[in-house]
């Protein structure tokens, strides 16, 4: 490579600055790779290009010149040959058609049938168990016990999504709104 500030001519790469004008020559040394890699990706794009367009025209004329006619009957509806070269021929059309449309109102049956199946199933909470705190359903009324840093307020909005209902859970539990709640406590909670 030349120096292109001062044209010193044969430079190394790994010349960092030019020896007769100190010119940094890091910066061109990187220039000068990315255009040789650029030079190298527009050979290699060609050359895939070039092997596509043959690929291409390979099925192309291997259609074309098979024998095979557009209008020719597709291999689903022609019929089966066995191992032993017998033919079996498959049901018309019509009984297909009859087939696929009882086949389709027995699925849609089955599946409104699972959707109400579905719809009627009730979903409960996840309920986290451990040994510091845990929740039971019982009959529309749910046992909650306290965690370390729970208040009324947020036991209500965990429950019922609004801290309002802290009042009723207190009064459930002939709690004072207002009492400091102490960790391994058990609530009732009516839902």
């Amino acid at each position: 490579m030349n120096c292109p500030v001062c044209n010193t001519p044969e430079l190394n790469e790994d010349t960092a600055n030019c020896p007769q004008c100190h010119s940094d020559l890091e910066v061109f040394h990187l220039i000068v790779r990315a255009s040789e890699q650029r030079q190298k990706s527009k050979k290699i794009i060609s050359a895939l290009g070039i092997f596509a367009a043959v690929t291409a025209i390979g099925w192309a004329s291997s259609g074309i010149f098979s024998g095979k006619s557009n209008n020719s009957t597709p291999p689903e509806l022609c019929p089966e040959v066995t191992a032993q070269n017998s033919v079996r021929s498959t049901p018309a059309d019509s009984e297909l058609i009859s087939m696929l449309t009882e086949e389709n109102e027995t699925l849609k049956s089955e599946n409104v049938s699972l959707s109400a199946k579905v719809n009627s199933v009730k979903v409960k909470p996840s309920v986290k168990t451990s040994v510091a705190a845990t929740t039971s359903t019982e009959s529309g009324t749910i046992i909650h016990t306290v965690k370390k840093g729970e208040t009324l307020g947020s036991i209500s909005k965990k429950y019922f999504h609004t801290g309002s209902k802290s009042k009723q859970i207190a009064a459930d539990n002939g709690l004072s709104p207002k009492q400091h709640l102490t960790k391994g406590m058990k609530l009732k909670i009516q839902k």
